[in-house]
């Protein structure tokens, strides 16, 4: 791949229009570790509106496929027209994997983020929870007060859309404590964070297709390596308490998918809430497939 960088353990660093730490916060939140073993097949599709500040800024969409023990994700998202006149990228992200051992295995990612001048790409491959390699285009650049990522952040860990599939060990308590008792091991290309994930309380949610009861899950934002010490914007999201997800639960399966997700930031509060999800799983027959 032409201008890429492909490399084992790197001190990876921010390249110019990768999103702050919490745009990183309220994309990995997308994803879970999961708790538990496998579901049954399912499938999600669900449309997002993204605002910050209260003003809407762009679309997102989600789609999740379950077929025994394999996986699939995609997510987009796209500038609204009034948006569009201040910025125009775009971002598409695929992962896939499997379930096995009361765990998700992550086997590929990859991720396009394109304004009119710049595109941004990042391709993964993992096996047994372990990082294989990594490409990432452009060639991220060094700061002195960059941690540096080690060969030891490359293990025990998800990229940022695999762990889509969260899961609890039982169903019937997937809007309960077992919904939000994961921290995400998260890595995307440049850094290596956590996401502890704390139970605070349900909610009843509506939309066209989907009507129930959503787990409301506290976050933190917690680097270990990639970010930088001294970055005004790291040290406030380190001490950050304003960050929630709240989770709808697949029927049936034991699978959660995001609903909301709020990431309080600098100069707002960011916002992505779904519009409409559509779900089939054993206990749905009502929504049709997506």
């Amino acid at each position: 791949m032409p201008g890429s960088s492909r490399f084992r353990p790197w001190p990876f660093h921010k390249p110019a229009g990768r999103p702050s730490a919490g745009a990183a916060v309220l994309a990995a939140c997308l994803v879970g570790l999961p708790a538990a073993a496998a579901a049954d097949s399912a499938k999600v599709g669900g449309v997002y509106d993204i605002s910050f500040g209260g003003v809407p800024f762009a679309e997102g969409k989600l789609s999740l496929v379950v077929e025994g023990d394999a996986y699939s994700a995609k997510v987009s998202m796209r500038p609204s027209a009034v948006a569009r006149i201040f910025s125009s990228e775009t971002v598409d992200a695929e992962a896939a994997g499997w379930l096995r051992d009361a765990a998700v295995v992550p086997g590929r990612y990859s991720l396009k983020s394109s304004t009119e001048d710049k595109t941004t790409l990042v391709k993964m491959s993992l096996s047994g929870g372990t990082l294989k390699s990594v490409d990432v285009s452009p060639r991220p650049k060094r700061h002195k007060d960059q941690v540096p990522v080690e060969s030891r952040h490359w293990r025990n860990v998800v990229d940022p859309l695999s762990a889509i599939v969260m899961t609890v060990r039982d169903p019937a308590e997937a809007t309960g404590p077992e919904g939000c008792d994961r921290t995400l091991p998260v890595y995307d290309g440049w850094s290596r964070f956590d996401i502890p994930l704390s139970y605070k309380g349900t909610k009843t949610v509506e939309t066209k297709s989907f009507h129930g009861t959503v787990v409301m899950c506290a976050a933190r934002w917690v680097p270990i390596a990639g970010h930088r010490r001294n970055k005004l914007s790291v040290k406030f999201m380190q001490e950050n308490r304003d960050l929630e997800v709240w989770l709808a639960p697949v029927g049936g399966t034991g699978v959660l998918v995001p609903f909301r997700i709020a990431v309080g930031t600098m100069r707002g509060t960011l916002v992505l809430e779904a519009r409409d999800l559509k779900m089939t799983g054993p206990t749905i027959t009502s929504a049709a497939a997506p």
